[in-house]
C-alpha cells in the first residue's frame, strides 16, 4: 500500500518546497517527512514525451492513449520549441485539487505566522455555528 505520512509537523518553508518540487522526478523523502511514491511521481521521459505537433497531427489517438496509460504530461513542440502540454483530463484536475490545497495551507500558515488568527468561539459565532 502506498500512503503519504506526515512525521512531524511541517513549516512554512517544508510546504512550500512540497509545493515547488511536487512534479519533481527526484526519488527522495522530502525534509518534511512527506513521502512521495515512485507511482505518484512524474517522471519525464524525454525520448517518449516530447512530441512534435506534426507527429500529433499524424495519430493524435497515440498521443492520447500514452498520456492516459503513463499519466505523464507530453510536450508538444514547434520547430523544436516547446509550445504545449497535453495532459491526462483525470491527472490534470488531480493536480489543480493539489495546488489549491497546499496554497491554501501555505495560506493559512502564513495567516498563523503573521497573527491573523481568530479564537474557536469567535468562529462559531460568525459561521452561526452553535
Amino acid at each position: 500500500m502506498n500512503s503519504s505520512v506526515w512525521l512531524s509537523v511541517p513549516t512554512l518553508s517544508d510546504l512550500l518546497s512540497i509545493f515547488v518540487e511536487s512534479n519533481s522526478t527526484s526519488k527522495q523523502v522530502l525534509k518534511s517527512g512527506l513521502k512521495i511514491s515512485k507511482d505518484e511521481q512524474m517522471q519525464t521521459k524525454f525520448s517518449e514525451d516530447v512530441i512534435s505537433l506534426s507527429d500529433l497531427k499524424i495519430n493524435p489517438a497515440k498521443v492520447i492513449n500514452q498520456v492516459k496509460d503513463t499519466h505523464r504530461p507530453i510536450l508538444l513542440t514547434s520547430r523544436g520549441r516547446g509550445v504545449a502540454v497535453v495532459q491526462n483530463l483525470d491527472d490534470y484536475e488531480k493536480d489543480q485539487e493539489e495546488r489549491a490545497f497546499m496554497k491554501a495551507v501555505a495560506q493559512g500558515l502564513m495567516d498563523v505566522k503573521n497573527g491573523r488568527v481568530m479564537e474557536l468561539a469567535e468562529v462559531k459565532t460568525k459561521l452561526a455555528i452553535d
